[in-house]
């Protein structure tokens, strides 16, 4: 199994803390381990935010959970 180094959530800080209202789940607060993996790179993790959410928000047929 790979392991792959990232940020916990409660150390983000500056621009990844600014991402965490957006890619936490709104239930839980938990963010995916697919955007976790980003938490190196907040601008990654912005961009595929960004495509989740014209992907998401574009259709009236994908469930948005």
């Amino acid at each position: 199994m790979a392991w792959i180094e990232t940020i916990p959530e409660d150390e983000w800080e500056g621009d990844l803390g600014a991402l965490y209202e957006r890619v936490a789940d709104p239930t839980t607060g938990d963010v995916d381990n697919i955007m976790q993996i980003h938490s190196l790179d907040p601008l990654a993790m912005e961009g595929h935010q960004l495509v989740y959410e014209a992907a998401m928000g574009s259709t009236k047929t994908l469930r948005k959970v």
